[in-house]
């Protein structure tokens, strides 16, 4: 199973709000303030996805990069069709 893994507010909102992803796991950082992600958390609630809390270091780590804004998925890679399929 390949999975990648998503992150900042808008790319895990909008991968929500298209359904063509698997999600596994919701991250949130433990010191972010929790109403910008409502709106996510209803999602998740909705759909029975996990929601792991995480200090922002170990959210850093799995998203390569300190600009996660406090949230990171894991999810399947994105379905791309092939030539073949298309035509």
């Amino acid at each position: 199973m390949k999975t990648e893994i998503l992150y900042g507010i808008h790319p895990v909102q909008e991968a929500l709000k298209a359904g063509r992803r698997k999600f596994y796991e919701i991250y949130l950082a433990r010191d972010n303030p929790t109403g910008r992600l409502d709106n996510i958390l209803k999602i998740t609630e909705d759909r029975n996805i996990a929601v792991t809390p995480l200090k922002p270091k170990q959210l850093s780590g799995l998203a390569k990069t300190s600009e996660h804004q406090g949230i990171g998925a894991k999810v399947s890679i994105y379905p791309v069709e092939g030539l073949t399929q298309v035509l």
